[in-house]
Order: structure tokens, then C-alpha cells, then sequence
């Protein structure tokens, strides 16, 4: 490897991925090398006056959902080491991306496709952002089963995890009226089941045999019912597909003319 050509092309701009395919080194290798010689390393244009003021807005019943969608299907990295500092969604949703990428910024959020899966991920790295998650949010990195977010449980914040890690049967099958709500953290799930039982939606939770998860479990029509008032009176943002199912379910034991009430009232999905 020539060094010396390796310096003069960072100095004069070429991106660090291109040198890595130039000197076929890794971008560790690269970060050593400049150490080592003492040149100055270039400040990343895209972590620059980040706006990550939405984040903050916790009395946003939309910033509110997404923190609990990324409570259910997101991951906070934050290495010194490596100096990765990055919050992520996942989901196979192409509408979920789409908003939570049009809610907070296309300036900040990145997407990125998961070529063995398919699993779009929407990424920030932000260092700052990283620490809010974790040191005043209480949503830390390698939290599944530890998880007990620093925030008011309100039907967005509920809907938004839902949306992620929840789920409600499907009116195609036989006609069961039930939903599921998993999570490896049993306190978050008690706290979930007290919001739930104090708007009249009765539940319990059922630790899973096969893993380290549990599942609050809701069933009858009553229950499902008051769920789904629960979730979406009111609402500004939810995943299409999962408020579907709800309408079709219960389409079968309420009245037409309230089920399509609530269509019309929140349908209406934020821009």
C-alpha cells in the first residue's frame, strides 16, 4: 500500500469508501494510518446541525408514536470505539418508512435496504440524538428485554409499539377476536396492561415457552372493541394495514355506521 498516495487522496477529498476499494484496506486501516501522521480527519457535512428538535416534542402525539415504533422495531447503536452513533427503524412497511422518513426530515433520515431480508432501515447518526435516546429516554442499545422507556404510556406512544410488535387476527380466518401485544421486557408490558385496563380493555400476560417474550393477550369483542377506540380516537398516524384489520373485524359485531365513522375521521393521514 502506497501511504503516502493513500494521505494525498483524503486531503484532496476522495471519499473514504473509495479509498477502501483503491487500497483495499478497511476504513479502520484508513482511521490508523491518518493517526499515525497526524492529519486531520474531515467533519462529516451530514452530522452538522442535525434537527432533532421533533424527537424532544414529547407532547407530540406523533413524535409520541414513533417512539414507540422504534421501541418495538428500532435499535440505538452507540460505540466510542468505532465512533458509530446511530438510531434506526426497521420494517418491511414501505408506508412506514415513507412517513416516519417524511415526519422528521429526509435531510437527516436515511434509508438503506437489506439485501439478504429485505428490510428497509431508516437511520440517523447522531451522536446527540443517541444520547438523548439513552440517557433521558431510558432507550438504550441491546434493549429488548430490558426495555422501560422514560415515557407517558398514551395511546400514541401504545399505538406506535403496537404497530410494531403487536398484533390483531385476521377477520379471514375463523373469526376470533383477538390481539397480542410481545415484548421481552415484562415491566413494560405490565405498564402497557395498566393504561389498557384503566381505558377498559382487559388483558393479561402470558410468558412465551419458546423464548425469552411474553405477550399481553386481549380477547372477546368487548375488549377488542375498546382497544380499537383506545388506539384510535383521535389518531394522526398509524400503519394502514394493522387499522384495517380492526375495521373488518369488527365490521362483523358493531354497528356499519360507527365502523364507518371512524373511517372518515381518521383516515385522514398527516403529510
Amino acid at each position: 500500500m502506497n501511504v503516502e498516495e493513500l494521505i494525498k487522496d483524503y486531503q484532496n477529498g476522495v471519499k473514504i469508501k473509495e479509498l477502501t476499494k483503491k487500497y483495499c484496506c478497511s476504513t479502520n486501516t484508513i482511521s490508523k494510518i491518518l493517526d499515525l501522521y497526524e492529519i486531520p480527519k474531515r467533519v462529516k457535512k451530514a452530522n452538522r446541525n442535525k434537527d432533532i428538535s421533533k424527537f424532544k416534542d414529547l407532547d407530540s402525539p406523533i413524535t409520541q408514536y414513533w417512539l414507540g415504533f422504534i421501541c418495538a422495531d428500532g435499535n440505538i447503536e452507540y460505540d466510542t470505539k468505532t465512533r458509530n452513533y446511530k438510531v434506526s427503524l426497521f420494517s418491511k412497511d414501505q408506508e412506514v418508512i415513507n412517513k416516519y422518513i417524511e415526519y422528521f426530515g429526509s435531510d437527516i433520515v436515511k434509508l438503506y435496504t437489506r439485501k439478504q431480508n429485505g428490510i428497509l432501515e431508516a437511520s440517523i447518526c447522531c451522536k446527540e440524538l443517541c444520547e438523548y435516546f439513552i440517557n433521558e429516554l431510558n432507550i438504550v442499545p441491546n434493549k429488548s428485554l430490558t426495555l422501560d422507556p422514560n415515557v407517558k404510556y398514551t395511546s400514541d406512544f401504545i399505538r406506535g409499539y403496537f404497530d410494531g410488535d403487536g398484533c390483531i387476527r385476521s377477520p379471514h380466518e375463523k373469526t376470533r377476536y383477538e390481539a397480542s401485544i410481545t415484548s421481552g421486557s415484562l415491566i413494560f408490558l405490565e405498564k402497557i396492561k395498566n393504561e389498557l385496563n384503566k381505558n377498559e380493555v382487559q388483558c393479561s400476560i402470558i410468558k412465551r415457552k419458546e423464548c425469552n417474550a411474553a405477550n399481553i393477550h386481549i380477547y372477546n369483542k368487548k375488549n377488542i372493541t375498546n382497544l380499537f377506540k383506545f388506539l384510535y380516537e383521535n389518531s394522526t398516524v398509524y400503519l394502514t394495514r394493522k387499522y384495517d384489520i380492526f375495521v373488518a373485524l369488527l365490521e362483523k359485531s358493531v354497528d356499519e355506521n360507527w365502523v364507518n365513522c371512524w373511517n372518515v375521521k381518521d383516515n385522514q393521514q398527516p403529510s
